[in-house]
């Protein structure tokens, strides 16, 4: 059991909590594609990990994404409008490139140098199956994309899904690392009632295994069938994954958005085109 201040330490959000800066060193999810379907779509806010942000489309399919507040005078760059790559706050039109760069401060005076002593926080995205990743942490620090199977798997193989939870990411990671609550949570009522319950053993055996990407989750139940063994295998993988057995492999990232609040995108795919039977067994399952 863990202290409060043990607990505060990792699930703490703000500009210099060792959970952001841990957290800053790996890639994130963001927000969905679907977030941002067209090109020069208007910006869209994205808060992760305490930062208030904002994320658009430029004209070659990246996504920038830019501190919420303008440099000048605070506004939100939610409302601002997009002008080729760059972003234009509508209060003082300051114009921000997707590295941050100030390239015009029309109300200042013409002979003005603001704009090249001004960088606006910016960070790099990645997207892929279906979700927009951030780096947040130092550039000289930045890791390669994680070459993932699912990133190179056709789109049509992949589904993805978003929710809020009311919950800090330890909640939600801890969780998903329970195997025990699968016997009940997750049972076929319709079954039960009909007196075939699908898992015998309530109270399964736990073995874990340290790894150089995180835990192994090892949930052992005893069947009917004494000869037999029903093995559930699971992991957590850093920073704030779990990899879970549904179908072949699902991915769950526990992401925070602050201290009590936490985005769980729901990643899996398939050797074959996902249909939406497919995605609806998957969170039938859960």
């Amino acid at each position: 059991m863990l202290s409060k201040e043990e607990n505060d330490l990792i699930t703490r959000t703000n500009d210099d909590s060792p959970l952001n800066d841990m957290m800053w060193r790996y890639w994130l999810p963001a927000l969905l594609s679907q977030e941002l379907p067209d090109s020069y779509s208007k910006p869209v806010a994205v808060r992760l990990l305490g930062e208030e942000l904002v994320a658009y489309h430029l004209a070659d399919g990246r996504v920038g994404l830019l501190q919420e507040h303008c440099s000048h005078r605070g506004s939100s760059l939610v409302y601002a409008r997009s002008e080729g790559d760059c972003l234009r706050c509508i209060y003082h039109g300051w114009m921000y490139d997707v590295d941050g760069n100030v390239l015009d401060t029309p109300a200042e005076p013409a002979r003005s140098v603001i704009k090249n002593k001004v960088h606006h926080p910016s960070y790099t995205t990645h997207e892929t199956a279906g979700m927009i990743g951030a780096y947040l942490g130092p550039k000289d620090k930045q890791l390669v994309f994680p070459n993932y199977r699912f990133t190179e798997a056709p789109e049509e193989n992949v589904y993805v899904t978003k929710v809020l939870m009311d919950c800090n990411w330890l909640q939600g990671v801890e969780g998903e690392c329970d195997s025990a609550h699968v016997s009940l949570l997750h049972q076929r009522y319709d079954q039960l009632a009909e007196g075939r319950p699908i898992l015998h053993d309530l109270a399964p055996e736990y073995e874990t295994e340290e790894t150089d990407f995180g835990l192994r989750l090892v949930a052992l139940r005893k069947q009917n069938d004494r000869t037999q063994q029903y093995v559930r295998i699971s992991s957590f993988v850093m920073p704030c994954e779990v990899w879970v057995p549904v179908f072949n492999r699902e991915i769950h990232f526990y992401v925070p958005i602050d201290d009590t609040r936490t985005w769980r995108y729901d990643l899996g795919y398939l050797k074959r085109p996902v249909t939406q039977a497919d995605v609806n067994r998957a969170h039938s399952d859960r």
